[in-house]
């Protein structure tokens, strides 16, 4: 029983192009290692909201739909699943759909960027159930995770929330703006673990008003990483939310260790191993702790 507690293999099928199953006739932009569309509404008087809304016939639904399908027809039983099309957010659709004019909308368009949001958070949650209809009518009994990175939360909790716009707002700005639709998201599937860039500080201390945050996940930025005396004040302005703590060295992970102990926080770890030497030794190093 422990060598299969252990180990488990993870599928992850890769998808090189945007998807927004969200919006109709969105035009597309590819560049070397990445692609996004254009920006939809160019004038909130002249816009046709019609065009926005989760639609299961999507083009871009049915792909993310074909492709939860088949690995979870090929994987039942073998591996772990992690499913695309289950990492949007109010804010980054809204993003997407408005593009960089949404960062002014703030100041000057208020009342319609209130009214984008609504409308994202509903799509987001749309597409987000669809596809998980789609995945547990398929895994017959297999395995499922909400994100990539291959760990498990309970029940319909989001696993990663990724709000990438709260690293550019005012912590004003979030807590006005972005924290009553992540509240409204994020309660309607029961939590989430929210995970930001460490340089997004600001927002740090609204997180706790989300009242259904799990953990929170600080997360390397850049050339800024996250490192173990980062805790202290994490720990401060977070009001000792529970924790989630990425490391990729074993030097790393006794100092972030240390630092857990010294303020009580509770905290969970992901180790990224580099090796499989690696990974016999984080095993060792774990049981050892039981």
């Amino acid at each position: 029983m422990q060598g299969e507690l252990d180990r488990f293999q993870l599928k992850l099928a890769r998808i090189r192009k945007v998807v927004a199953p969200f919006v109709r006739d969105a035009v597309v932009q590819y560049y070397a290692q990445t692609s996004q569309i254009e920006p939809v509404i160019l004038d909130y008087d002249s816009f046709d909201w019609s065009r926005i809304g989760f639609r299961p016939d999507h083009p871009g639904a049915q792909l993310f739909e074909k492709m939860n399908t088949w690995s979870c027809e090929r994987g039942r039983g073998r591996f772990l699943i992690q499913p695309r099309g289950l990492d949007t957010n109010p804010s980054d659709t809204a993003k997407a759909l408005r593009g960089n004019s949404l960062f002014t909308d703030f100041v000057e368009h208020p009342a319609e960027l209130h009214h984008l949001l609504e409308i994202a958070t509903q799509c987001s949650i749309d597409s987000i159930e669809h596809q998980r209809q789609v995945i547990g009518g398929s895994t017959s009994g297999g395995y499922g995770t909400t994100w990539h990175g291959g760990y498990w939360t309970p029940d319909n909790v989001i696993g990663h929330l990724g709000d990438n716009v709260s690293d550019l707002v005012s912590g004003r700005m979030f807590e006005q703006f972005l924290l009553p639709y992540l509240q409204k998201f994020t309660s309607h599937f029961g939590g989430c673990i929210f995970a930001r860039d460490i340089t997004s500080k600001q927002v740090w201390r609204y997180l706790r008003m989300l009242g259904n945050i799990l953990a929170f996940k600080p997360r390397n930025m850049g050339n800024t990483c996250v490192i173990a005396e980062d805790i202290y004040k994490i720990v401060d302005h977070t009001e000792g939310l529970p924790l989630f703590l990425q490391v990729f060295s074993f030097e790393e992970f006794e100092g972030f260790r240390r630092v857990v102990a010294e303020t009580g926080v509770s905290a969970f770890f992901v180790f990224q191993c580099p090796t499989r030497e690696e990974g016999e030794r984080a095993l060792d190093m774990v049981r050892g702790m039981e």
